[in-house]
């Protein structure tokens, strides 16, 4: 609150300053009743801009006219008079763009470490997303990685992008960005869906019976590029044939891993999920060996519409913002449930443009995608890990009450009716949301039946060593208990299940069974039930293993600079390892001048002014993590020009800046102009 205040200050000081000039300089050029009025209706703009949050950058926008009107007029009533203050603004504005040039040049890219080949190498990789750039979205950093390990990467895109611009522009650019990462142009799937589809006909999700839709710019049939084809050319807009084409790519390559968009706040996103979700189900029933490791991920909030905290010292990791309506009430991943994937080094750096996902970005121009780039790129990128070998894929399902097949569908949500997402403003950024709550996936019970039951029948003795339960995600309707009770009479309470939505893990270790029932017997709200319900065989969750060093905070860090003093301490991330202890770890450092130890389950660095030193966390069971550590006597310099980086990336570099700037100080000039005329 008090950086606001000083903020609302300065700004007002500078405000008045402006309008004491224009009045001095400009003699009858204002009026003074007019000055006084327009200085009134400044504070009072500037203390909405400040108390609304909205960005930076708009703050110093506001400011723009003010400073520049009277140096215009001024130069243009006397044609020398001041010539001196535009030209010791150029003369600062390029010192300051050459200290932030310097020092953008001389960053140093690590090299990167072989410590990441558990995560990235020996692995078949489909990514299905449905628009050109949604793959930057949502693995911008890791595509890098998947690349330099030499693992076999496909990218499949389910529409055309060809909603506001043509298709062959859209899918050029994403050839464009393979190549940029190294991906053949042979491995990339265009679809050749539409981009959104006619409000007359629906979204082709909703569109069932066989019926044909329009896309929103009136094509019917799949198209992509002349020498680079759909995947099923000319196949008509009908659900049907799109989860034909999705099934028969996952069954055509078979890949080990499979990353796809969630349900994020749009239309297409929505579509693209539930679609992949519908197809997977018909690959794993026709090919009972074929288990993939799916991951389930956001474009939007936790990417193109996250939190704008790019330009800092040390790179941060992806926060859990849910600051939408829709995401706080249908997020059914457990937070904490996350699989945090690192990116590359190349990825992680502290200059905007230096960085691999910037580049890459700037590719998709027609989308003005870098615009976007301070919010995708983290030092992390998140996903959900969906196990894909219950053995109720295929199982007989009859419930007491209720749809008993949307329990074993792989959905964990669905819906009837898709409509565009309204937008609401946050923190200055028009963001998709919606208050309504998909609900067709959910078996509920009626509110008149008594028992409450699904009874599954496995066809064949399984031993089930695991069930996870999916409740009602709604926060008012869930489940206080259940007995899952076994054909050979075992039977094992629940307790309450997660109210998210996410998996309530339950250890059952029965074997032989052939048949079980789960029995809801305690419930809050009117409309308890499940989305989905799982049976293991195995306990093994994800065969993934790996670890990550982090900060205090748990930001992975790749290139850390130490922000005060000589010490910091660091962190570990373990996934499906060990944590951080002398008896499970070793911790080196390659610079005598610097120290590096375990104590009180983090790793304390010592490092002088002026050094820099590796460090290397190493298991015993053969995991490692390296991280440079650095002190250098600059920092206030380096903060300086990365906070120059920031304004020369919103206002210079970006394009919605320009388009502001462009319009407001042609606005001005036009108001300048005509009162000059007015004076003569």
């Amino acid at each position: 609150m008090k950086k606001n205040k000083i903020t609302f200050a300065v700004i007002i000081a500078a405000e008045i300053a402006a309008i004491v000039i224009s009045l001095v300089v400009f003699n009858g050029l204002f009026s003074l009743w007019a000055v006084c009025l327009l200085a009134v209706e400044l504070a009072a703009a500037t203390m909405f801009f400040i108390h609304a949050e909205s960005y930076e950058n708009q703050l110093e926008l506001i400011l723009v006219p003010f400073f520049m009107s009277p140096i215009i007029a001024t130069f243009i009533k006397t044609k020398s008079y001041l010539i001196i203050v535009p030209i010791a603004a150029i003369f600062i504005f390029l010192t300051v763009e050459g200290i932030r040039r310097r020092f953008k040049k001389c960053e140093i890219i690590l090299n990167e470490t072989d410590d990441k080949a558990e995560i990235y190498a020996d692995k078949s990789v489909l990514l299905i997303v449905p628009h050109q750039d949604d793959d930057i979205n949502l693995m911008g950093g890791m595509l890098e990685e998947y690349v330099r390990y030499k693992s076999d990467i496909r990218i499949c895109f389910y529409t055309n992008g060809d909603f506001e611009v043509s298709a062959e522009t859209r899918l050029n650019e994403s050839l464009k960005v393979a190549e940029f990462y190294g991906i053949s142009a042979e491995n990339i799937i265009f679809m050749g869906y539409g981009d959104r589809w006619n409000p007359e006909d629906g979204h082709i999700y909703t569109s069932h019976g066989g019926k044909t839709v329009n896309s929103a710019s009136g094509k019917t049939m799949t198209y992509a590029l002349p020498d680079h084809p759909a995947y099923n050319n000319g196949a008509e807009y009908k659900r049907e044939n799109v989860v034909r084409d999705m099934k028969e790519i996952i069954e055509e390559f078979k890949p080990t891993d499979i990353f796809c968009v969630d349900y994020d706040c749009h239309t297409d996103h929505v579509a693209c999920s539930l679609f992949f979700e519908e197809a997977l189900l018909k690959v794993l029933k026709d090919n009972g060996d074929y288990r993939p490791n799916v991951y389930k991920g956001f474009a939007y909030e936790t990417a193109f519409f996250g939190e704008k905290d790019f330009f800092k010292e040390n790179i941060v990791s992806t926060v859990n913002e849910r600051r939408t309506d829709y995401m706080q009430k249908r997020v059914n991943f457990n937070w904490h449930d996350r699989v945090r994937f690192p990116v590359s080094a190349k990825a992680a750096t502290r200059f905007i443009g230096n960085s691999s996902v910037y580049r890459a970005l700037s590719f998709y121009k027609s989308q003005d995608a870098t615009d976007y780039a301070e919010s995708i790129i983290n030092g992390d990128k998140v996903f959900w890990h969906r196990r894909t070998d219950s053995v109720l894929y295929s199982a007989k399902i009859t419930v007491s009450s209720g749809n008993g097949k949307l329990l074993n569908d792989f959905k964990l949500f669905d819906t009837d009716v898709l409509h565009n997402f309204p937008l609401s403003n946050i923190k200055g950024m028009d963001v998709p949301n919606s208050a309504e709550f998909p609900e067709s996936g959910i078996w509920k019970p009626d509110v008149n039946d008594e028992k409450k039951e699904i009874k599954v029948e496995l066809g064949e003795s399984k031993n089930i060593k695991v069930i996870y339960l999916y409740d009602n995600p709604s926060r008012t309707d869930n489940i206080i208990n259940a007995e899952i009770i076994f054909d050979s009479g075992k039977t094992i309470e629940t307790g309450p299940l997660n109210s998210d939505g996410s998996a309530t893990s339950v250890e059952t270790n029965a074997d032989n069974v052939s048949s079980f029932v789960v029995k809801i017997t305690d419930w809050d709200g009117d409309a308890p039930g499940l989305t989905e319900l799982e049976a293991f065989e195995t306990g093994i969750e994800n065969p993934l293993r790996f670890i990550k060093l982090t900060d205090e905070c748990e930001n992975f860090i790749y290139d850390y600079i130490i922000e005060s003093g000589d010490k910091t301490k660091l962190s570990l991330y373990s996934y499906n390892a060990p944590e951080l202890s002398t008896e499970n770890y070793r911790v080196d450092c390659d610079n005598k001048k610097c120290l590096a130890a375990i104590e009180s389950e983090m790793i304390v660095v010592a490092c002088p002014k002026g050094e820099s030193c590796m460090i290397t966390v190493t298991s015993k069971d053969g995991f490692s993590d390296s991280a440079r550590v650095s002190n250098p006597k600059n920092k206030k310099i380096l903060k300086k020009a990365i906070d120059f980086d920031k304004y020369h990336h919103r206002v210079l570099k970006s394009h919605k800046q320009k388009v502001y700037y462009k319009k407001m100080l042609l606005h001005f000039y036009d108001e300048l102009m005509w009162k000059i005329k007015r004076t003569k």
